[in-house]
């Protein structure tokens, strides 16, 4: 099905010089990452026929897959954006034009392709932007025009993906902390808002020795880890709603679940969340009695009645 209503066109904001990159496990299949940018300790480049993201640790090799964002209407219709123009450079930014893909609503089998929708502007600017000081960080945010039809935007979509290994797995800050392993017979997708589900705005991954921490300041964005059996691989995402605009990747060299905590202390620090359990104690004595508590959990033990849609055996289950 074709909707041919009138052009319909994305602003992304990248910059560009040349470069040839290779791909991480999971990458798309296109040759030339032909934009990119660089510090001491990272380089970001961007791909021409797509507007994939490659993230270079310098500190280790490592490459990190980020793959082009997502829009999501609020009729729920999924559309990527696609680079349409010269990939333009900007000192320690990247920008460039996008047009819209393909697009596709759950609710129909058959994709719908965007090619001419000149009355739906949605006036969005991408951008990607080198830190000053912070030679290992590149911030990743958008803007985008009042009273447009987007639901929101995933900035990362099915990206930094994993493959099976015992090195590999998300840090998701779920109750006290997840180690997501890329594991498991059956697939399965998990979505976490931060009202109630996450308790940290933060998200780790582990790629055989090298860590990356995702951070952002807004409320209104929601992690996204996704996992499937053929082959075993895991991806993640972040979508943003609501007045959410931006993240952050900071690839922090050799390291796992310890230095992506203390790489997040520090961003808490800096936001002035930041309170330790010595500070704490100072302020309320009482405070000792957690050191070393059991965090108990009560629903745990529930009892379910036989034949209810939570139970359908038989017999009572404890």
């Amino acid at each position: 099905m074709r909707n041919t209503n009138a052009g319909y066109w994305l602003v992304l904001w990248l910059g560009a010089t040349s470069a040839l990159w290779s791909q991480g496990p999971g990458a798309p299949s296109a040759v030339a990452f032909g934009a990119s940018m660089e510090s001491s300790a990272l380089r970001v480049s961007v791909r021409a026929a797509d507007g994939a993201i490659r993230l270079l640790d310098k500190a280790t090799g490592a490459v990190w897959a980020v793959n082009p964002p997502v829009v999501v209407l609020k009729n729920k219709v999924v559309i990527p954006a696609r680079p349409a123009g010269k990939i333009v450079a900007d000192g320690t930014s990247l920008h460039y034009a996008a047009r819209l893909g393909i697009g596709h609503n759950p609710d129909f089998a058959t994709p719908i392709e965007f090619t001419n929708l000149d009355g739906l502007d949605l006036g969005l600017e991408f951008q990607l932007r080198l830190r000053s000081g912070e030679p290992a960080t590149v911030e990743y945010s958008f803007s985008m025009a009042a009273g447009t039809s987007v639901e929101e935007v995933h900035l990362l979509d099915q990206s930094l993906p994993l493959k099976e290994s015992e090195r590999n797995y998300y840090a998701v800050p779920f109750r006290m902390g997840l180690l997501v392993p890329v594991a498991g017979d059956r697939p399965y997708s998990r979505r976490l808002a931060s009202s109630g589900s996450y308790s940290m705005a933060m998200l780790g991954a582990v790629k055989d020795g090298s860590a990356v921490l995702v951070t952002w300041d807004n409320p209104y964005t929601d992690i996204m880890y996704d996992y499937s059996t053929e082959p075993r691989r895991l991806t993640s995402g972040l979508a943003l709603h609501h007045d959410a605009r931006s993240l952050r990747l900071q690839t922090l060299g050799r390291g796992g679940y310890v230095e992506i905590a203390k790489a997040y202390r520090q961003v808490a620090r800096e936001r002035g969340l930041l309170k330790t359990l010595a500070e704490k104690l100072k302020d309320n004595p009482a405070v000792e009695k957690f050191f070393g508590a059991a965090d108990f959990k009560p629903f745990a033990l529930i009892r379910r009645a036989p034949n209810t849609r939570w139970n359908p055996t038989s017999r009572e289950l404890v």
